[in-house]
């Protein structure tokens, strides 16, 4: 079949990947000149899975439970504020305890697929990107570590490998640690890692193109057209029917046997007309997320690997010779062009609390902002919709390099009309019907 897919993240690279292994004639497009341009382009590169794990447990506290939201991504409020933008917060605060329960359940099996995903791919096709193995999560009060113990408890259950080590042993997995900054207890996941999310992307797309996928760039998707005539509301979604793909600047449409959604901020502008008079909610806002990169100055003084500070969500990760300190808040709201000086300095801050004197900040450091969509749950669309050859993997929000190698190969497998190695229930969009 032909398949277009529309976005070059990380998460249409892997989805052009996949699709093209399967024996299909797959075009990417999208708007930037090259693949991984927006929000997969300076991301913390962790790839976490077992980090979701805890706040899955049954015997979580509720509270901490609804806070996992916060935790995966706490929200900070920027002006103006659209009333689509506050409409979705309050969409977020209103999620009762139980669905934030089930979505971290599905993300965490996603998760863990995706990372088994990722090493298969990394060694089949002998792809060697930046990638640093072990997380230590740094826990920086007593408070912070009894809240974690009904998550840790069900990592025991689960079987995966982590320790809880006192200050002294967390400086001997990193020696580098600021003796200065007081912490009560770390965690440490030794199967968990941190990779370069665009290097690997860009190694994956020259494997797809020497398979004989198609790359255009430069391209604006303007809208999206069913083939005419075509049942949109009784026929099964994973029946394909001809898509139809207006380009600006074309007088013509493109037409394809089916289109995979893998956009960051236009997958709005292209669903919304489709599938809301189908009776489809779709709150999905842009969020935007900050990172600096910076040159290793003293390597003795820098990270060996990633290191998670959880009270600030904040990642400092090895990326070669460069420190990479991504997360904290997500902003919502204010102008796309501006950057939020705060946001940016708090990851300065904590670099000093950990690491101080292992970049080279005088210099030539990178600040990136990001921008992300996600729903209001804060789990992926992935799956068939309800019109036939129109499938969807996006709204990330900021998992997006952790689940990207295993929601491809997910699609991929609904597409030829194979269950998937992960089930959908929680991550379709039928979660969104009125």
């Amino acid at each position: 079949m032909e398949i277009a897919v529309i976005g070059a993240g990380i998460a249409g690279v892997t989805t052009a990947w996949e699709l093209v292994q399967d024996g299909h004639q797959v075009t990417v497009f999208d708007r930037r000149l090259a693949v991984a341009e927006e929000g997969s382009f300076a991301n913390s590169g962790l790839i976490a899975p077992s980090s979701l794990i805890p706040w899955a447990a049954p015997g979580m506290p509720r509270r901490a439970r609804r806070q996992q939201l916060d935790t995966l991504a706490p929200l900070h409020r920027t002006r103006p504020m659209s009333m689509s933008e506050r409409a979705w917060r309050w969409r977020r605060a209103l999620l009762s305890s139980s669905t934030v329960a089930r979505r971290m359940s599905a993300l965490r099996e996603l998760a863990r697929y995706s990372h088994e995903r990722l090493h298969a791919l990394a060694a089949d096709l002998e792809l060697d990107f930046e990638r640093t193995l072990g997380v230590l999560m740094l826990v920086r009060s007593a408070r912070e570590h009894a809240a974690l113990q009904p998550g840790l408890q069900l990592l025991r259950e689960l079987g995966v490998p982590f320790q809880e080590l006192s200050p002294e042993q967390a400086r001997t997995i990193e020696p580098a640690l600021n003796q200065d900054t007081a912490f009560h207890a770390a965690i440490h996941l030794p199967n968990d890692e941190a990779g370069n999310c665009r290097q690997f992307a860009q190694m994956l797309k020259a494997q797809a193109q020497a398979r004989g996928a198609q790359f255009v760039f430069g391209v604006e998707v303007r809208h999206l057209l069913p083939a005419a005539g075509a049942n949109l509301t009784h026929l099964p979604a994973r029946l394909l029917a001809n898509m139809q793909i207006q380009l600006a600047g074309e007088s013509q449409p493109r037409r394809f046997d089916a289109v995979v959604i893998c956009a960051g901020a236009g997958a709005g502008h292209l669903l919304k007309p489709l599938l809301r008079p189908q009776g489809f909610k779709l709150p999905l806002v842009t969020t935007h997320s900050y990172a600096i990169s910076a040159q290793v100055r003293e390597p003795m003084h820098a990270p060996r690997s990633a290191v998670i500070d959880l009270r600030h969500n904040i990642a400092l990760t090895r990326m070669g010779q460069r420190i990479r300190v991504g997360g904290g808040a997500v902003e919502l709201g204010g102008h796309a062009d501006q950057q939020h000086p705060k946001l940016v300095q708090k990851l300065y801050t904590v670099l000093h609390d950990w690491f101080p004197g292992a970049a080279l900040l005088s210099g030539n450091v990178q600040t990136w902002r990001g921008g992300q969509v996600m729903l209001p749950d804060h789990a992926p669309l992935l799956g068939a919709t309800t019109i036939p050859g129109l499938w969807l993997n996006c709204a990330h929000g900021a998992l997006g390099w952790t689940v990207s190698c295993g929601a491809a190969r997910v699609l991929a497998d609904e597409i030829r009309g194979q269950g998937g190695a992960v089930p959908l229930d929680e991550l379709s969009i039928s979660r969104l019907k009125r």
